[in-house]
């Protein structure tokens, strides 16, 4: 009856043979729902399915059979002891696309059967023809999350004083919490009506009203939500979101933002919530006012799953202890099993704990390991103990990663499936298998075999002698050390991930390195693999490890260091490339304006991993994974970074730690080379080659002579990686032929007239990039809101000068009689020209002084585009707020 009036409402008529089980998985909001009460004779049972029972889970639980017993999940531990107070736990199904069954444990690809076509069960009402079979094999079946909510009442009638009941919604959709209060206040009425079942199914009924779609595919666009998850600044969220603007229309890819659903139930957009209305539901037992509840949706994915978690107030003290403790694992056989207990902290609490340590290794978008085993059990029951232990045994010598939450302090006796046991209620981690690799060596041999007693004292007297050795120094990495300063300095989920993405990315940057230098051992790991075991930070972003995103990580990274080595006090690298500072700036961002030409996916794409550029300066030179923090003062380490000549001193208002490491980076490196041809200055030792009367764009006697006589070797990039296409493929004849090798550094006609040649395609290039980013919503907005006013001044009239030249260019090949005006149209000076060569004449007039000012304090001069530009943000700041 249902399935027949939403196809009607849905305008699906056409498609009514369609079978039940295809219909629910890809169209309702949510696929079932189930209640369990406990029994005072035979404990937690399952009382209600609907639509249909659960496949796997039809009959009643039994030992022999080893059926699972769901109401143990849905009826927790002590649940008693919390009389009249609502609790929720969370609980995961996993289907077997070839039984069609769900199952607690993750579907192993491994277990399939050998005849897949013979074991498929054919569904009702549909004729299934060969190619349907083949799609129903190749399709990624998605788990179904079971939001799950308990409670205890009072009744004086039950022999226990008091009746327990829960309900589950099972569903597909992610963000299922939105899902929670209509849940719990059904639950209420349920317990209060005698297990009505008829209001299960108005529930039921009630979600299933609504058309999500436009959310569901809001939520879906991997590209968009790693975008939006990576802005973290109120003033540029308001404006996305505000329904006034074109901009969310824009993102979505909508003409106008839709009124009503495809139900006709009203929809309304506020901030960077969809609130849907229950317009067209007419309840049957359900209060008439619970159609009047709206259902919100955040259109900013944070987490894969949705949690409701402050990170700071359990999660980021269990990661201070357990990054460390994994840091001692053996890289060759890492692996991990963690099991969470608490008594006092409530289900709920505790489920969301384990569910954001899944979201931290992407489990359900994602490999953490490469054929691992990874199982994610938020809350379990004691009674699934065995379960849990075949599942273990059942796939041998996989690695294995588990993270299971438990209420029963009688599992930390349960040493066989637990390498790490956490007690949240007394923070403290108890840990297995971290002997010395002497030890760990003799461990894999299995212990349980040496049965003769020489073997057994041998291997006695290498362990009472291994463990007379005094513990190496805890060594802090890089996560561990940050970590420290987001307890200290209490900030939000946003941030905090924020701080974690660009970790992630410096220490891809870093291991790159190592792999290039050949420091690391050969594997044939995948570089996420490799990751995982070198850092074992236990935090992983997989946007970052697709081969386009490394591309451009690594542009970035080198167009930073080109800048900062023309502008500022850089030191040029000595693995460099056969082409000079320069060229490898124009190289990098064609490369950027290459990738983001090719899809408006790549735009988010481009500006997400720029929202999340690193404080690159971290890594200082040091390989990430094995340099140690534990004594490095972070505070102290950017305070000399905001005073120094480099452009970390660029928008150094920033305070504290985080809110430095974290600060936007990347408009300025688009930004950059636009200034190519103003006051220029490396450092002080070069203040002689600079030519303050220059004044026309591209002139030589803005730049440093040394600039342009650097011969760099150039050396191969790691061929595992392949990593020589990041850039070789950026490089044409005509620009491989404007190479500089002079050694003896001399200055020449030649340097001079390459600058001529290659700094207006550096600025034609960075606008052409900056262009592409104006046209996208967000960056727009960014321009708007985050650029430095004095950027905004030099791109305006670089970007007039252009257009003045464009129409000079027109106009002489389209007159042939006057063929020199364009030259002279082209070398007159546009009133906004003049402006901004009085701005950087008064620059230059400072120079002396900034430079005696900066000799009597004992630091290197710094440039004095950076105190303009810093001075100018200053202003725009205090403005704005």
């Amino acid at each position: 009856m249902f399935s027949h009036s939403h196809a009607i409402r849905s305008g699906l008529s056409g498609r009514l043979r369609q079978s039940h089980e295809e219909h629910i998985d890809h169209r309702y909001n949510a696929q079932y729902i189930i209640s369990a009460e406990f029994n005072n004779k035979v404990g937690p049972i399952i009382k209600h399915q609907y639509p249909t029972p659960i496949p796997g889970f039809k009959g009643r639980p039994n030992s022999k059979t080893g059926a699972v017993n769901l109401a143990s999940l849905m009826i927790p531990n002590s649940i008693e002891s919390k009389l009249g107070c609502a609790d929720f736990t969370i609980f995961i199904l996993y289907k077997d696309k070839y039984t069609r069954n769900y199952q607690i444990f993750p579907v192993s690809e491994s277990s399939a059967p050998s005849n897949t076509r013979a074991n498929l069960t054919i569904l009702e009402e549909e004729e299934h023809s060969e190619s349907r079979n083949s799609k129903l094999l190749d399709a990624k079946e998605p788990p179904l999350f079971f939001l799950n909510v308990v409670n205890t009442l009072k009744d004086d009638s039950n022999d226990r004083g008091a009746i327990i009941r829960a309900i589950a919604l099972g569903t597909t959709v992610r963000n299922f919490l939105i899902f929670k209060p209509l849940l719990a206040m059904t639950l209420d009425l349920y317990m209060r009506s005698n297990d009505n079942i008829l209001l299960l199914v108005d529930c039921f009924n009630m979600i299933n009203s609504l058309d999500l779609s436009l959310a569901k595919r809001v939520m879906s666009n991997s590209s968009l939500q790693t975008l939006l998850s990576s802005i973290n600044d109120e003033s540029v969220i308001s404006e996305i979101f505000n329904p006034a603007s074109h901009n969310l229309p824009h993102l979505l890819h909508l003409n106008t933002l839709p009124k009503t659903d495809n139900f006709g139930n009203n929809i309304s957009f506020k901030r960077h919530l969809i609130e849907y209305q229950f317009t067209k539901f007419k309840p049957k037992l359900l209060p008439p006012a619970f159609s009047r509840i709206s259902l919100q949706i955040d259109m900013i994915n944070y987490d894969p799953v949705k949690v409701n978690i402050n990170y700071n107030d359990h999660v980021l003290k269990f990661l201070s202890k357990f990054i460390l403790k994994l840091d001692k694992l053996l890289g060759l056989q890492f692996s991990w099993r963690l099991l969470v207990n608490s008594t006092k902290l409530s289900k709920d609490t505790l489920s969301q704990f384990i569910m954001t340590l899944s979201n931290f290794i992407k489990h359900f978008d994602f490999h953490y390991f490469e054929n691992a085993q990874v199982v994610i059990f938020p809350y379990m029951d004691i009674s699934f103990i065995d379960a849990l232990k075949e599942q273990l045994i059942a796939h041998g010598t996989r690695r294995t990663f588990t993270i299971v939450g438990v209420s029963n302090p009688i599992f930390e006796w349960q040493k066989d499936v637990w390498d790490f046991y956490y007690d949240m209620d007394k923070e403290d981690l108890q840990c297995r298998h971290l002997a010395p690799p002497s030890l760990a060596t003799l461990s894999n041999n299995s212990q349980e075999s040496m049965k003769g007693s020489k073997i057994k004292n041998i291997f006695s007297k290498r362990a009472s002698s291994a463990m007379l050795l005094s513990e190496p120094p805890q060594r802090y990495g890089l996560t561990s050390k940050m970590i420290t300063y987001l307890v200290r300095e209490q900030h939000d989920n946003e941030t905090i991930l924020n701080v974690f993405k660009r970790i992630n990315i410096l220490q891809l940057l870093s291991l790159l390195k190592d792999l290039e230098n050949g420091s690391r051992r050969e594997s044939e790991l995948s570089l996420k693999d490799e990751y995982v075991v070198t850092y074992r930070d236990f935090i992983i972003f997989p946007e970052f490890f697709e081969y386009g995103a490394l591309k451009l990580i690594r542009c970035l990274d080198q167009l930073e260091q080109d800048l900062n080595f023309i502008l500022f006090d850089g030191k040029e690298s000595s693995q460099g490339y056969e082409l000079n500072a320069l060229e490898r700036v124009f190289a990098s961002l064609k490369q950027i304006n290459k990738f983001m030409g090719s899809s408006t996916a790549n735009i988010d794409k481009f500006i997400n991993i720029g929202l999340n550029f690193p404080l690159t300066s971290v890594r200082n030179g040091e390989s990430l994974s094995t340099k140690d923090f534990n004594e490095v003062d972070l505070e102290a380490f950017f305070d000399d970074f905001k005073v120094s000549n480099s452009m970390e001193s660029l928008y150094s208002h920033h305070k504290g730690v985080v809110d430095y490491f974290a600060m936007k980076r990347f408009l300025r490196l688009l930004f950059l080379p636009l200034v190519l041809d103003s006051a220029i200055e490396s450092s002080a030792d070069f203040m002689d080659y600079f030519d303050s009367q220059a004044t026309g764009p591209g002139d030589a006697g803005l730049y440093p002579k040394r600039l342009f006589h650097s011969e760099i070797n150039s050396s191969p990039m790691s061929s595992w990686y392949n990593e020589s296409s990041l850039f070789q493929d950026n490089f044409t004849d005509e620009t491989r032929s404007k190479t500089i090798s002079s050694r003896n550094g001399d200055s020449s006609r030649d340097s001079f007239s390459e600058c001529d040649y290659i700094v207006p395609r550096i600025k034609r290039a960075s606008i052409a990039v900056i262009r592409k980013l104006q046209k996208h919503p967000l960056g727009k907005i960014l321009i708007k809101h985050k650029l430095n006013p004095m950027f905004k001044s030099i791109y305006d009239t670089l970007e007039e000068d252009f257009a003045a030249k464009r129409k000079s260019h027109n106009e002489k090949r389209s007159s042939l009689m006057r063929p020199q005006s364009s030259v002279r149209d082209s070398m007159n000076v546009s009133p906004s020209r003049m402006e901004l060569l009085k701005d950087l004449t008064a620059i230059s007039q400072q120079q002396e002084n900034i430079k005696l000012k900066a000799a009597t304090e004992g630091r290197p001069a710094r440039a004095s585009i950076l105190d303009t530009l810093n001075r100018l943000t200053s202003d725009f700041n205090e403005t704005a707020s």
